[in-house]
């Protein structure tokens, strides 16, 4: 037992030894990594401080993650099991430019089905028919949106469609 004391305390004291005895070496911190985007904003989320950024003031058009949006609007208000109908007046206003899936005037598809449509192929004509079939039209469930924006803390979030084309004055903006 006296034998593991010594060995025990001439250890404690090597270690002790070396940690004190070792120089302090400056370490340079690393450059910003490279990233290939025209604006990006990296926070810490505990802290919610800027880590870095680029254009963080410019506005940006979010194009397809308008539809993100789409979805969450969506699911507040109604469930994924009601069905709509496809109407002439709702594909109308579906851009020609628009990536489809080509519904079909006359058919109904569960919310359910249509949230798949929209997210996956991020069909435009998914979009609209589910802007339509739960706000009654494409103005009522803009304002649904931005009013979801300022909910979830997106104050310079401006949605002008359900789609994300840049149709119109869909935009972000870093604000802090």
């Amino acid at each position: 037992m006296k034998h593991m004391k010594k060995i025990c305390s001439f250890l404690l004291v090597l270690a002790f030894t070396l940690h004190v005895c070792t120089p302090a070496v400056p370490v340079q911190a690393a450059s910003a990594p490279s990233v290939h985007a025209h604006a990006y904003v990296i926070m810490d989320a505990n802290t919610g401080k800027t880590l870095l950024s680029k254009n963080a003031l410019h506005k940006i058009y979010p194009a397809s993650t308008v539809k993100l949006m789409t979805a969450l609007v969506v699911l507040d208000k109604c469930k994924t099991t009601k069905k709509i109908k496809v109407t002439p007046k709702m594909l109308k206003q579906v851009p020609s430019s628009a990536a489809v899936v080509g519904l079909k005037t006359g058919s109904s598809y569960s919310v359910s089905s249509l949230l798949h449509m929209l997210l996956l192929p991020s069909a435009a004509d998914a979009a609209i028919v589910l802007a339509c079939g739960t706000y009654g039209n494409t103005a009522s469930f803009v304002k649904a949106m931005n009013k979801k924006a300022k909910a979830l803390s997106l104050p310079y979030t401006v949605l002008d469609n359900p789609i994300g084309l840049d149709i119109g004055d869909n935009y972000n903006k870093y604000w802090r």
